[in-house]
């Protein structure tokens, strides 16, 4: 038995490793996006790069427009504001474990500019180089033609096997939205759409977490009207 005395987490009882969790919904609004994107964000520097020519590439080239994103999914729930009776604030229960699934994902414009195509792929670990180089590889089998693939300038995209992966693939033109700007990125907002279905939400298991994720999945590929609004969602120069 840990001495109670000593802090657990930040907290002042044992209560923090082995006790029940539960958050109170009162007040909240901000979506994680909005939190990640306000507390991250900085004024781009003049003379900085935009991912407005690399769309007109894009067109030029009649390539697919591919922005690629990661994330992860923890068991402590995601929270919004929601509806209750007066004066009885809802609250969500949850136990504090340290598993978590891993996430890539991919929106793929098509050339035309009509259809857009969903790539994700979960993982029970971490992502690493090898990781980036193998989702590649299956993407691009299922992409014909060049592409234009946009994404951040994280240690996971600069790792010396995807560097040397993408010398062998010249169809694909690569570029690299500026730093401290996720909100350019509409693949962003596909994590958006999952923390807001899971919201409120609190899985036990990560297996459950897995089958929630797969459901958001489907859901996502199913509707061209979704996968639309993270296009437009982003402040890319879309038109």
């Amino acid at each position: 038995m840990p001495n109670s005395s000593k802090p657990a987490l930040g907290f002042t009882t044992i209560l923090a490793t082995c006790g029940r969790f539960w958050i109170s919904l009162a007040g909240v609004a901000r979506s994680r996006n909005a939190v990640h994107c306000n507390g991250t964000k900085k004024p781009l520097p003049i003379g900085s790069a935009t991912p407005g020519p690399r769309l007109k590439k894009a067109d030029r080239l009649g390539a697919h427009l591919i922005f690629l994103d990661e994330s992860g999914f923890l068991l402590i729930p995601n929270v919004k504001r929601t509806w209750a009776p007066k004066g009885q604030t809802p609250k969500v229960g949850y136990w504090l474990k340290r598993k978590k699934i891993s996430a890539m994902s991919a929106l793929a414009v098509s050339p035309k500019r009509k259809r857009v195509a969903l790539y994700l792929q979960f993982r029970r670990r971490s992502f690493k180089g090898p990781d980036v180089v193998r989702f590649l590889q299956s993407l691009l089998r299922q992409l014909t033609g060049p592409g234009v693939l946009l994404w951040d300038a994280g240690p996971i995209h600069r790792h010396r096997v995807v560097k040397s992966f993408l010398q062998t693939r010249p169809q694909l033109h690569v570029h690299k939205f500026p730093g401290y700007a996720p909100e350019l990125n509409p693949a962003e907002y596909v994590w958006s759409q999952s923390d807001s279905t899971l919201a409120n939400s609190a899985p036990e298991e990560v297996e459950e977490l897995q089958g929630m994720l797969n459901s958001i999945k489907r859901r996502l590929r199913n509707s061209q009207s979704l996968l639309w609004s993270c296009i437009y969602a982003s402040d890319l120069p879309w038109k």
